[in-house]
Order: C-alpha cells, then sequence, then structure tokens
C-alpha cells in the first residue's frame, strides 16, 4: 500500500481499461479467418478472465461500462454512415473547418447531450480518438475503401491518420512478445492510478511531503509525480492497443517515445503522442503553410504554423472540457499557445547559439543544458495545467 492505495482497486481499474480498449480487437479476433479454433477459445477466456475482474468493481461502474458498451454501439453505426457518404463523395465539397465541427457534433456532442455527469465524461474521453480517425477518414478516405476496412480503422487502429494507419505484416496468433506488451501496458496503467491517488493528498497540503521543504522543491515533486502519471497512463493505453494489433498480424509505430528524454520542446512534441502529432501536421500545420506559400519567408511560415496547430489543439483540448463540464476552460487554450511560442523561441534560440563561432552543431554540454532547462519549463507549466486537465479525469471517476 502507498497513502493508501487498495491494490486491489488499482488492478480492476486497470482491467476495467483493458476490457475496454480489448472488445473491438476480440471482436476482430473471434471473426477473422487466419485465427484457429483454439486461439479463438484463448481469447473468449482471456476476455471472460477480464470480465470476472470488472465484475468486483462497484455497481457504479459496472453501469459506466455498460454506457459505454452502448455508445460503442452509436459509433459504429455513426461510422457506417460517414463511411457511406464518403463513398457518395459528399464531403468534398465540405470546408475542412465545417467537416471538423460537424464531425465533433455527430461523434462525441451528440451522445454527450445525452448523458451527464461521470457517465458524459467516460463517453466523451473514449471517443475523442475516433473523433480525430473518423475526420482523417472524411478527409483522405477511398470511395473504394471497404467499410470493414473503415471500421477497422476508426475502432481498432490507434492511429489518427489515415495514410499512418496500420499495416498488416504476419497472421494472427498470441505471441509471448506482444504477450508481454500488453502485460507491461496493464502494468503501466496500474502505475498511473497508483500514482495519481498518490498525488492527490499532495496537491491539498503538505502532507506527503516535508512541512520545511522550499515551496519550488515542493512543487517540482508534485509535478514530477503528475508527469509520471500522465506518462504511464497515456503510454500504458498505447501499449495495450499496440499489443493487440499486433496479436491480430498488424504493425503500427509507436505513440509515445520516450518523451521524458527530451531536450526541447520541439523534440518533445516529437515523442509525446506521436499519433496526435502526426494528426496536427497533416491536418493544421501543413494547410497552414500551403496557404501561406511564398507570401512570407519560410521561417515566419514555419512560425505561423506551428502556432496554428499548437492553437487548433488547445481549442481540441479545451473543447473536450466544454463538452463535459458545460464551460469553456480558456486556460488549457493559453498553455498550448505558450508551448508553441516557446517551441518557436526555443528552435530560433537554438539557431542563434550554434550559428556562434566554434559551436558547430551543439556539444553534449548544450543538450544536457537545454534538457535541464526543458524539465524544469515543462514542469512549470504542468502545474498550471494539470487542474484543468485533470477535471476531465476526476469526472469520469
Amino acid at each position: 500500500m502507498l497513502h493508501g492505495i487498495d491494490g486491489l482497486g488499482v488492478a480492476t481499474t486497470a482491467m476495467a481499461v483493458l476490457l475496454l480498449r480489448a472488445l473491438p480487437a476480440a471482436a476482430v479476433a473471434l471473426v477473422s479467418k487466419g485465427v484457429s479454433a483454439g486461439d479463438r477459445a484463448v481469447v473468449l477466456l482471456l476476455y471472460a478472465a477480464l470480465a470476472a475482474w470488472v465484475g468486483r468493481l462497484a455497481p457504479v461502474h459496472i453501469e459506466r461500462l455498460a454506457v459505454l458498451c452502448a455508445a460503442l454501439g452509436y459509433w459504429v453505426l455513426a461510422a457506417a454512415l460517414v463511411a457511406a457518404l464518403v463513398r457518395a463523395g459528399a464531403w468534398r465539397r465540405v470546408p475542412a473547418p465545417a467537416a471538423l465541427i460537424l464531425v465533433a457534433a455527430v461523434w462525441l456532442a451528440a451522445p454527450a447531450a445525452l448523458l451527464t455527469g461521470p457517465a458524459r465524461a467516460a463517453v466523451v474521453l473514449a471517443g475523442v480518438d475516433g473523433m480525430f480517425s473518423i475526420y482523417s477518414l472524411v478527409r483522405d478516405g477511398d470511395p473504394r475503401t471497404p467499410l470493414r476496412d473503415s471500421l477497422f480503422f476508426l475502432l481498432v487502429d490507434p492511429t489518427l491518420v489515415l495514410s499512418q494507419r496500420a499495416r498488416r505484416v504476419a497472421a494472427p496468433g498470441l505471441r509471448r512478445r506482444d504477450a508481454a506488451r500488453l502485460a507491461l501496458g496493464v502494468a503501466a496503467v496500474a502505475a498511473s492510478v497508483a500514482l495519481a491517488l498518490a498525488a492527490a493528498p499532495l496537491l491539498s497540503g503538505p502532507r506527503g511531503l516535508a512541512v520545511e521543504a522550499p515551496l519550488y522543491a515542493r512543487a517540482m515533486a508534485i509535478a514530477g509525480i503528475m508527469a509520471l502519471s500522465f506518462y504511464a497512463g497515456h503510454s500504458g493505453v498505447a501499449s495495450i492497443q499496440i499489443a493487440l494489433l499486433s496479436m491480430l498480424g498488424f504493425r503500427v509505430g509507436e505513440r509515445y517515445v520516450f518523451p521524458l528524454a527530451a531536450t526541447s520542446p520541439r523534440d518533445f512534441w516529437r515523442r509525446w503522442n506521436v499519433h496526435l502529432g502526426q494528426w496536427l501536421r497533416r491536418y493544421a500545420y501543413i494547410p497552414c503553410v500551403r496557404s501561406l506559400g511564398r507570401r512570407v519567408p519560410v521561417p515566419v511560415a514555419d512560425a505561423i504554423a506551428v502556432l496554428a496547430a499548437f492553437g487548433l489543439c488547445g481549442v481540441l483540448h479545451a473543447g473536450v472540457q466544454l463538452l463535459i463540464h458545460g464551460q469553456m476552460p480558456w486556460t488549457v487554450v493559453a498553455a498550448f499557445g505558450v508551448h508553441g511560442c516557446a517551441l518557436v523561441a526555443w528552435d530560433r534560440a537554438a539557431r542563434a547559439w550554434r550559428a556562434r563561432p566554434g559551436r558547430g552543431t551543439g556539444s553534449a554540454a548544450s543538450r544536457e543544458a537545454s534538457r535541464l532547462l526543458f524539465l524544469q519549463f515543462s514542469l512549470v507549466m504542468l502545474l498550471w495545467l494539470y487542474p484543468a486537465l485533470a477535471g476531465a479525469s476526476a469526472s469520469a471517476r
């Protein structure tokens, strides 16, 4: 136990996350032609075991799982409708901003309007990735694509950009390395829950740290725990998805590439939530650069496009909070804007530093100094942004 954490509660919470993430993949495994009867039996047994763990949760959690399953059914119908419109070419003349608003309204706002409280938060949080994916299908979908492939991309594939979707590289099968990756993902989700519970008393008072500790040191310690919790939870779910997809014979790129080792804002955003970064690059950064064309210098166009991508990212994150709480948290938008400005300024400063005589491409000492400075910046930003981002998580509990 750590700060009164219930180990069984942490484990069952992790199993609940795995159960929800595994449902579409398990369904695909059961209907795929390349899966042997023995493997199908194993899938059924494993899923039944996971369901038994979830059954140990409080009744309110079981009810929430039922709501999420109903939402999954709604998303299947919505995906079929959108795919039919793609095949009919109905989206070709819809401007990109209008298409994104329509997709968000159908995919998230409509089911959220029927729910309240924690159930609404759970459905919105569970459907965010699907909203990004279905927008990619709307913008880049091939009218000749079969419906089953569209549903696979939307409900099973963790990538968010259609051109970056998973590729089949092997026959389906229960391989040891995939099972190990799956177990690692579950352990990371459990660790995230444990860290979040450990950080909770620290946010409300000096408990858990020495009262004499300097304020800055205490704040950095709290931010460090938050960062580890965020990373463990996000990367754990990604590992679960990647492992399940690999069991089906598909390969997909990593979503988190050791972001805690980043040395600068640009380096961090190349490592953190790579799939979302690819989505923002394709649908925000590149269109902005192209629209500017040769009217402005390339560095200026790059800076404007970076700020546009971060601005859209902030609006989308805040929009999720708006759907859950009914209030627009402009702090989230401002925080992402600050991150965008920091990335542009950091790049400019780094280029100026490397241009100085004798600096070359940068020494190991300068990289480590940049890493240390960026770590301080990230922790301070997390302390500012965490209360707004944690609101949705709190609502879902």
